[in-house]
């Protein structure tokens, strides 16, 4: 097995990991004691290099605050699967009421199921009184802190650590749930699919007569509405060229995957061709944050081109994809094979019944999405939504009631049906029946799966049965499906 190979089977059995924490928080199963001293322990070894980590809960039952510790390093770790700032801030506050700054210098707070996007640092480091320097943005982790170093590491470390996950995470292991019996356990669906996009990125200068069109531009004379891609867009509009979205601009540099060296691609006209280059894209979104963060925009980017030639349109308020009418028709269909082959609305346009002639609003099936990497490879996050519009763009002032009452109504079979649609939606790679192409730089796969999960009843997680009854005195809905 090569280093890609390793790195991505870690990055596999580590999303089982956290998906199995997920579960078992929710069963109230998570044994932390078990998990810390059978994986934690020796992960963090390989990887942080603290070779004294010792469990310290072995010591002391409930030890105060913290459950691991290195006295040589002067480190420690507060174990987790509560990621909310309350859970931090209790850590903290016990953390110098117990005076453990005068063993450790430094405190980790490891989520083993995953982290919020942010945390208040002003809030926190009141909670230490300068008796710790707490770092939120390095002292919080989770399993994608931790991919990030192992990407990094050579082949014989990153093996170790593959072994060690497989052997507890491998098919057919479930240190979480040791205790579930087999035929307590089913085929799991996570709500993410693969994406692949070609293995090079081109990246160039504005020429030099473009760079100066765009600094003469008046900005004062328009409104800008994303001044980091202006100079792009000035460069084109004063050729009289048009473009789609699917391209960045950072570090004073165009970056697409389209050929910046085809002399027919409008983009080709206003750039330097003496500073065309070619990127490994892997390298490019490797390289650090910054870059990780403009790869990640610029998949965003190809994925609304994409959906864009499938009237999928981005409402950019609301920040998800909803399908929009074809042709002005009153319903949209959509064509899709789950267990047999059928046919969804996935738009409605809903008449007022007072006056059939006006519309009263549109109905759209909507989603919105996340990127996320796992060592080299890159997933779509997909949650399912709804959106109604007063227009086939913009809100209706009864979005939000519509959308409540319809959730309301759906069980999670109905939700997880939503999204085996649009996972099909984008998987399909034929050509587009609208625009008559395949688009070229992204493509999906079916959801990722995985066997031997623990069976859960999904009786136990649906939402209460809506009650017609309990609604009569509630405003009535303003459709009927």
């Amino acid at each position: 097995m090569n280093l890609q190979d390793t790195q991505n089977r870690i990055s596999y059995l580590m999303s089982i990991f956290v998906t199995e924490v997920k579960f078992a928080s929710a069963m109230r199963q998570t044994d932390i004691k078990t998990i810390a001293e059978t994986v934690l322990i020796k992960l963090f070894k390989e990887v942080y290099g603290y070779c004294s980590l010792v469990n310290l809960n072995i010591f002391k039952e409930n030890y105060p605050a913290i459950d691991l510790g290195d006295e040589t390093a002067r480190v420690c770790f507060q174990i987790t699967s509560t990621s909310d700032v309350e859970k931090i801030k209790s850590t903290l506050q016990k953390f110098v009421e117990y005076n453990l700054y005068e063993k450790y210098d430094r405190l980790i707070v490891y989520i083993i199921s995953e982290k919020q996007k942010s945390y208040t640092s002003k809030t926190l480091k009141d909670i230490t009184q300068g008796k710790l320097n707490f770092d939120v943005k390095n002292d919080i982790q989770d399993s994608s802190d931790l991919l990030k170093m192992i990407s990094n590491f050579q082949i014989d470390k990153a093996d170790r650590i593959r072994k060690l996950l497989e052997d507890n995470f491998g098919e057919g292991k479930n240190l979480i749930f040791h205790e579930a019996e087999k035929n307590q356990t089913e085929l799991l669906s996570l709500n993410l699919i693969k994406i692949y996009f070609p293995k090079t990125l081109y990246t160039a200068n504005l020429s030099n007569k473009s760079k100066s069109i765009s600094n003469n531009l008046s900005t004062s004379s328009r409104q800008k509405i994303n001044s980091k891609r202006e100079p792009v867009k000035d460069a084109l509009a004063s050729k009289g060229l048009r473009f789609g979205i699917d391209w960045e601009y950072f570090e004073n540099k165009l970056i697409t995957f389209h050929d910046l060296q085809d002399p027919n691609l409008p983009l080709s006209q206003i750039v330097d061709k003496k500073t065309i280059s070619e990127f490994d894209s892997q390298k490019f979104f490797n390289k650090n944050e910054s870059h990780e963060r403009v790869f990640k925009s610029l998949l965003r980017k190809c994925l609304q081109q994409k959906l864009f030639q499938q009237k999928v349109i981005w409402q950019h308020e609301e920040r998800l994809f909803m399908f929009s009418d074809i042709d002005g028709e009153i319903e949209r269909k959509e064509h899709w094979q789950g267990e047999r082959a059928s046919s969804r609305a996935v738009y409605n346009r809903i008449q007022k019944k007072d006056k059939p002639l006006e519309t009263l609003h549109h109905k759209h099936l909507a989603f919105k999405i996340q990127f996320r990497r796992f060592g080299s490879n890159w997933y779509l996050l997909i949650k399912p939504e709804w959106f109604f519009s007063f227009d086939g763009y913009r809100k209706s002032f009864y979005s939000k009631k519509n959308v409540d009452w319809l959730k309301k109504k759906e069980n999670n079979d109905q939700v997880f049906n939503h999204f085996r649609f649009i996972s099909y939606f984008l998987s399909n790679n034929e050509p587009l029946e609208i625009s008559k192409r395949t688009y070229p730089f992204l493509s999906f796969v079916e959801p990722v799966t995985f066997d031997n999960a623990p069976f859960l009843d999904d009786q136990e997680w649906n939402p209460p049965k809506f009650n017609e009854k309990e609604s009569e005195n509630t405003d009535p809905p303003l459709f009927k499906l």
